[in-house]
């Protein structure tokens, strides 16, 4: 039981795990900022989509039961619509290292959930990239998204170990987008607070 409580709170840290065991919050949306100025993160708390859930818990070392896991979801941010789910910092804050190194970027789980065309040319797949604007003020040049390593294309449906590089803090919106191939909702945006 320990390794598993150590299992989630490693994962909520990282920004992998989110939700409660049913979907009852709406889809987030994204926020320019709070009334007063301050950036509003994406905040969702919803439960990722059987697939992903599976996903993760077979990868846990021990492998807790789904219910064990299914209970940690409830202190981490996962946030998501039809293409992707993202696991997002629980209060939507990340702390990178300024100015960014080379392999500084901060890493969220993602998985696109889109289903891909099986005909040709896509058979089944679609790439997968990132773009992201600064609410707060001019967007600089330098943010870099990278997927599985060193790639700026992921390919989905499946699991995308992301890497994002924001070049200043401030309060930013990243938009991922599913290539020619995926069906359904080829778009999710979420708003992260870069310190």
């Amino acid at each position: 039981m320990a390794r598993v409580a150590l299992l989630a709170a490693l994962l909520a840290a990282c920004g992998p795990l989110g939700g409660l065991p049913t979907l009852q919050a709406p889809p987030p949306t994204p926020a320019a900022t709070a009334s007063n100025g301050a950036c509003a993160p994406t905040i969702a708390r919803q439960r990722p989509p059987e697939p992903v859930v599976e996903f993760l818990r077979a990868g846990a070392s021990p492998q807790p039961s789904y219910e064990q896991f299914v209970a940690s979801f409830a202190h981490a941010n996962w946030a998501g619509n039809d293409a992707f789910w993202v696991g997002l910092p629980a209060d939507g804050v990340i702390r990178p290292t300024f100015p960014p190194a080379r392999d500084a970027g901060w890493k969220l789980w993602s998985y696109a959930t889109a289903p891909g065309d099986p005909t040709s040319p896509h058979y089944g797949s679609y790439p997968v990239t990132a773009s992201a604007r600064r609410l707060d003020g001019p967007t600089p040049a330098g943010f870099v998204a990278a997927f599985n390593g060193a790639s700026m294309t992921g390919y989905g449906p499946g699991f995308l170990a992301t890497g994002l590089t924001f070049p200043i803090p401030g309060c930013w919106e990243v938009t991922y987008r599913a290539g020619a191939g995926a069906g359904g909702t080829s778009t999710f945006t979420f708003v992260l607070e870069v310190r």
